[in-house]
């Protein structure tokens, strides 16, 4: 086959028009030794399948492939598993705090009613008569205030080191 009939049939084979005996005429042309160098770029080509035909995966390389999906899809599950436990253990929780702060909900209650009623309490009675008398129960409060928080971020610190011990059991 000369240059001229090549391109024709490289031509042709672009256009989809190629039979398989002339597809296999190009193949055996750009297999030769002498290939003229404008044609040398469609070399790889026409080249590829009998290039690659000859190469081979190494021995074991499905079982490793097989080996590496499921370790993969291993450590997917875990993930979920320890994703969805983590979530889990994070609204739960959270739900503790809430429900530990020592403000029973029914309390709460009577304090917003307490709030509504607010025309009707003589607050005056309440206010402090002088500064120290302020000073004095402003610390008060905030000693009660520390006390409350100190009380629930220990049980919450509690339940959350048994979260993390969990979890370590999980990641291994």
């Amino acid at each position: 086959m000369n240059i001229q009939q090549a391109k024709k049939l490289i031509d042709k084979y672009f256009e989809a028009e190629t039979s398989l005996q002339e597809e296999q005429e190009l193949r055996k042309y750009f297999a030769q030794e002498d290939v003229p160098e404008e044609l040398l770029p469609y070399r790889p080509l026409f080249t590829y399948f009998s290039t690659s035909a000859k190469k081979q995966l190494p021995k074991g390389f499905e079982q490793k492939v097989l080996n590496e999906l499921k370790a993969t899809n291993q450590k997917q599950n875990n993930t979920r598993l320890l994703n969805l436990f983590i979530t889990t253990a994070a609204a739960a929780a959270l739900a503790l705090f809430f429900f530990l702060t020592d403000i029973p909900f029914a309390e709460r209650q009577k304090k917003s009613k307490l709030a509504n009623s607010e025309s009707q309490i003589d607050w005056e009675k309440y206010q402090p008569k002088s500064e120290k008398e302020a000073l004095e129960e402003t610390i008060e409060a905030l000693q009660l205030l520390a006390e409350k928080l100190n009380s629930s971020k220990k049980k919450t610190s509690k339940e959350l080191r048994k979260v993390g011990k969990v979890t370590r059991i999980l990641e291994n």
